[in-house]
């Protein structure tokens, strides 16, 4: 169960800083320690001036921030040339998080008796069944030791990260394309419809006007089940 909060800062921005001289070549990212005067949760934000004339950004994100010690942040290099980030030069800029806050509390929901209800599948190993069968078999260790990492993510609830904004920048030109939902028997329609209803009670996703429009696809997985997918193929041509 998870317990929402609202944490309110008046700090202003201040600056984050490198803590090291490092190069990072074209088109790729990289880590770097750098520190800040904001104590707490901030969110970081990028040096306009650095993204303008170095096509350098720090990624936004937020970070736990202590006094005195480095956090990492991580630079993205847009541009195909190296660039050179100077010791103390400045990457961004961090703001005390003002979103909600969570905190996780655990219900304890075992049974009087002592006996254990909980089903199987809560219990069962994720990773047992995974099939790797379609991978390299070089990377089946990495892939495993990736998941294990992260096995706290496989609880099967979907989630939402408000971090940042995607756009997408289209031509002035550009007409929209409006995709008609493809037929399907009531059955399917019951599952999608199941499907978006489960997902905006999630918060996952919300209710479009938008001229732009694709169709819902239902792909039946190795189980038997159905996976709710998107046809943006038009987009592509």
């Amino acid at each position: 169960m998870t317990v929402p909060r609202t944490v309110i800062l008046q700090d202003k921005p201040v600056w984050v800083r490198a803590c090291e001289q490092v190069r990072v070549n074209g088109h790729q990212e990289k880590w770097i320690m750098a520190t800040s005067d904001t104590p707490g949760m901030v969110i970081i934000t990028l040096n306009v001036r650095s993204c303008r004339h170095k096509s350098m950004a720090v990624a936004r994100g937020l970070a736990i921030v202590k006094p005195d010690e480095p956090f990492l942040v991580k630079l993205c290099n847009f541009g195909k040339d190296q660039v050179i980030v100077r010791k103390n030069s400045t990457l961004g800029f961090a703001e005390p998080y003002q979103g909600p806050m969570l905190s996780a509390v655990l219900v304890a929901n075992s049974p009087k008796d002592g006996t254990d209800n909980s089903s199987d599948d809560a219990s069962r190993d994720p990773l047992k069944d995974l099939d790797l069968s379609e991978a390299p078999e070089y990377l089946h260790t990495q892939i495993r030791d990736m998941l294990e990492t992260h096995s706290y993510m496989s609880d099967g609830i979907l989630g939402v990260i408000c971090a940042t904004e995607h756009a997408i920048v289209l031509p002035p030109d550009a007409l929209p394309i409006r995709a008609q939902p493809y037929q399907t028997g009531p059955f399917k329609r019951k599952i999608i419809s199941d499907q978006i209803i489960k997902m905006l009670k999630l918060n996952v996703t919300a209710p479009s006007h938008s001229v732009w429009a694709s169709p819902v696809v239902l792909v039946p997985k190795k189980n038997g089940k159905a996976r709710f997918c998107v046809d943006y193929r038009r987009y592509q041509t």
